[in-house]
């Protein structure tokens, strides 16, 4: 039984993540244009334009996606206390490999926020 609550939670864990990323891009001005599958490499993710935002906000976007991945697994932990050794031992290492800047992870567009230049009168 505690299989499939751990399914559930994993399951969960990247509606979450992804709807995070195309909520608060919405919020800052952003646009939603769909969800991209990549079975393949077995990833799912948001295709968002964000082009009208700073840098800073791209940023933002980005970072809702643990913040909303820690709520999500603070309540799952609530709900059915048994699963929390295993989210105590995955959750830091999946949030260590997203936040690596390499490959097309959250961290690589993250870090290369702070590469992009600034636009001309607008902040950063």
């Amino acid at each position: 039984m505690m299989d499939i609550w751990l399914l559930i939670g994993a399951l969960g864990l990247i509606a979450v993540h992804e709807s995070a990323h195309a909520v608060m891009a919405h919020r800052l001005g952003g646009r939603f244009l769909g969800v991209v599958w990549d079975l393949r490499r077995a990833r799912v993710g948001v295709r968002l334009d964000v082009t009208g935002l700073t840098p800073a906000q791209v940023r933002w976007t980005l970072v809702a996606a643990p913040i909303a991945e820690a709520l999500w697994i603070a309540f799952w932990v609530w709900w059915h206390p048994v699963v929390a050794p295993w989210w105590r031992m995955v959750l830091p290492i999946h949030w260590a490999l997203n936040a690596l800047p390499f490959g097309s992870t959250d961290g690589a567009r993250f870090w290369a926020t702070w590469r992009r230049p600034a636009r001309p009168g607008g902040a950063s």
